[in-house]
C-alpha cells in the first residue's frame, strides 16, 4: 500500500487527470500553469531516482504552457528535464572543480570518448551559425538539443543493473497510455464524420497540449489520413502530433517490453501481459500507416539472418529474437479488415475499399506516388545543397533555406525527409562524420550487453540493436527522432545501455 501511495505516484495520478481535462477542454490550458508548480516540486523533492522514473512514465503527457497568447508552446519538460539535471549535477558533485580534475587524473580519456564527440558536434554546429540565414532559429534549435540531451546523463547516473527494471517498467507505462490513447482515436474513426473528427483532434486535443501554432499547422497540413481513389483511413498517431513520431516512440519502448518477456520467462512468470503489450505496440505501429517503418524492417532482418548464417549467436536465441518481428508481421495481417473497413462515413467505392492496405504497401516502391515524389526531389535539392556547402551545411535549423522557404516552416515539419541529409545540409560533413562516431560509441556499448553473461542484459542489448537498426533504417526516409518526446524517449534507453554497461562510470 505504501508504495501505491508513493509521492510519485500520487503525482503522476494528479499529472494525468489535468493532462486529460486539459486536453479534452474540460478544464482551461491555464491549469497546465498549476502543473509548472507542481511536477518541478515534486522532483525537487523527490530523489533523484524516483524522479527518473516519473519523467520516463510521464513523456507523453508533458505538454506545453500557455505563458502568453502569442508564446504558448514553451513544454515543460523543458523545465523537469533542467531540473532533472541540475539535481544530477549537486548528487554527483561534478561542480566540484577539485574532484573532476582528480577524476580526469585517473581516467584516460577513453572513459569520455562521448562526452568530447557531443562537445565537438556541439561546437560545430555553432559554427554552422556562420552559414545560417536566421541565427536565431539555430540558436534555438542548439539549446532544444542540449537540453534534451541533459536526460541522457541523468539517467546513465542513475541507472543500474539493479533498478533498470524498474525503469523499463515505468517507461513501457507510457507507451500503454498512448497505446490506449490510439485505440480510442480509431474507435472515433468510426464514429465520427472526417472534419468532426480534424476539428476535435487539432482545434481541441493538439491546441490544449501543443498550443496554437501546432493546432494549426495540424490543420493546414497533418500526416494524420492514408487517401486512395476516394478513400480516407487513420493513420493512428495517438496524443502524438503527427503519425512518424508515434509508432517511432512505441519502438524505443518495445526494446524493454521485448526484455520483460525475457525476464517473465527466466522467473517462470506468465509472460501473456507482456506478449499483450508487444501485440498492441506492433498494431499501433502499423496503423499509423508510415511506411517507412514498415520497409525499414529489412534492417533487423536482415541482422537476425546474418547471426544466424554466421552462427554469431546459438538458434534458440536468435529464435527468441524474432519475436518483435513475428509480432509486427502478425500484426499487419490483422490490420487489413481495419485499413479496408469504413472510416470517417466516406467510403463509396467497394472495390479500392478492399485494396486499402495492399494499395499502401505497394506504393512505398512506387517512385511516381506523391509522397513519393515530393520526398525524391527534397532528396535531390538537399544533395544540392550539401555539395554548394559541405563544411558547416546552411546552418542548425534552418534546413527549410535549403528549398528556398521560410525558415519558420522548420516548425512544420520542413525537412530533409531522411535524418543523414538533414545533418549534412544544415550542419556539414564534418559534423556528419561526428555523428556518425556517436552511433558508433553507443552501437559498441550495445555491442557489449549483448555479449554479457546475464541472460537478461545480454536480451536488453541484443534488442536494442535490432529496434536502434529500425528506427535509423526508417531514419533514412524522415528525420522524426527529432521530435521531442521521441528524442526523450531515445534519451531513457540510451541511458539505461550505459548506465547498466559494465566499464565504470566517473
Amino acid at each position: 500500500m505504501g508504495k501505491i501511495l508513493s509521492i510519485i505516484n500520487i503525482a503522476f495520478f494528479i499529472e494525468l487527470l489535468f493532462v486529460i481535462l486539459i486536453a479534452i477542454g474540460i478544464l482551461p490550458r491555464e491549469s497546465a500553469l498549476f502543473l509548472a508548480i507542481f511536477l518541478p516540486t515534486i522532483l525537487i523533492i523527490s530523489s533523484l531516482e524516483d524522479s527518473v522514473m516519473f519523467t520516463a512514465r510521464s513523456i507523453p503527457l508533458f505538454l506545453a504552457l500557455p505563458i502568453t497568447e502569442s508564446f504558448d508552446n514553451f513544454n515543460i519538460w523543458r523545465i523537469l528535464v533542467l531540473i532533472l539535471f541540475v539535481k544530477f549535477i549537486l548528487e554527483a558533485r561534478v561542480i566540484s572543480f577539485a574532484m573532476f580534475s582528480k577524476g580526469i587524473a585517473r581516467a584516460s580519456l577513453k572513459q569520455f570518448r562521448l562526452e568530447i564527440l557531443i562537445s565537438l558536434l556541439t561546437f560545430i554546429a555553432i559554427l554552422s551559425l556562420l552559414k545560417a540565414e536566421d541565427p536565431i532559429a539555430g540558436i534555438k534549435r542548439i539549446i532544444y538539443f542540449l537540453n534534451l540531451g541533459m536526460l541522457f546523463f541523468v539517467v546513465r547516473h542513475v541507472i543500474n543493473r539493479e533498478n533498470f527494471m524498474r525503469l523499463g517498467r515505468n517507461f513501457i507505462f507510457s507507451g500503454i497510455f498512448i497505446a490506449s490513447i490510439g485505440v480510442l482515436q480509431l474507435i472515433l474513426a468510426y464514429l465520427m464524420p472526417i472534419n468532426n473528427f480534424i476539428e476535435f483532434w487539432a482545434l481541441t486535443i493538439e491546441k490544449n497540449l501543443y498550443g496554437n501554432a501546432w493546432a494549426n499547422i495540424a490543420i493546414s497540413a497533418n500526416t494524420w489520413f492514408a487517401y486512395f481513389n476516394g478513400t480516407i483511413h487513420l493513420r493512428m498517431f495517438s496524443s502524438f502530433p503527427d503519425s512518424h513520431s508515434f509508432p517511432l516512440y512505441l519502438l524505443i519502448v518495445s526494446v524493454f517490453v521485448s526484455t520483460f518477456i525475457i525476464f517473465r520467462k527466466t522467473v517462470s512468470q506468465s509472460c501473456l501481459p507482456a506478449y499483450f503489450l508487444l501485440g498492441i505496440f506492433s498494431l499501433g505501429i502499423v496503423l499509423s500507416g508510415t511506411r517507412g517503418i514498415w520497409a525499414a524492417t529489412a534492417l533487423p532482418i536482415l541482422i537476425i539472418g546474418f547471426y544466424y548464417f554466421k552462427k554469431i549467436a546459438p538458434k534458440e536465441i536468435i529464435l527468441k529474437l524474432t519475436l518483435p518481428l513475428i509480432f509486427f508481421i502478425v500484426a499487419l495481417i490483422i490490420s487489413q479488415p481495419i485499413f479496408n473497413s469504413k472510416q470517417f462515413q466516406l467510403i463509396e467505392n467497394e472495390t479500392e475499399e478492399s485494396r486499402v492496405l495492399i494499395n499502401r504497401l505497394a506504393s512505398i516502391f512506387d517512385a511516381g506516388e506523391t509522397s513519393n515524389q515530393g520526398r525524391i526531389w527534397i532528396w535531390k535539392e538537399s544533395a544540392k545543397s550539401i555539395i554548394k556547402n559541405p563544411a558547416l551545411g546552411v546552418g542548425i535549423g534552418n534546413f527549410p533555406a535549403v528549398l528556398k522557404q521560410n525558415i519558420a516552416l522548420a516548425k512544420a515539419g520542413s525537412s530533409a525527409h531522411n535524418l543523414f541529409l538533414q545533418i549534412l545540409a544544415e550542419i556539414g560533413i564534418f559534423a556528419f562524420a561526428v555523428f556518425l562516431a556517436i552511433i558508433y560509441e553507443i552501437y559498441k556499448k550495445i555491442k557489449n550487453l549483448s555479449q554479457d553473461e546475464n541472460v537478461l542484459i545480454k536480451f536488453f542489448g541484443l534488442f536494442s540493436i535490432l529496434y536502434i537498426a529500425w528506427i535509423i533504417a526508417y531514419s533514412m526516409t524522415d528525420p522524426a527522432i527529432f521530435d521531442e518526446r521521441v528524442f526523450l524517449g531515445l534519451m531513457i534507453l540510451v541511458g539505461a545501455i550505459y548506465g547498466i554497461s559494465r566499464e565504470r562510470k566517473i
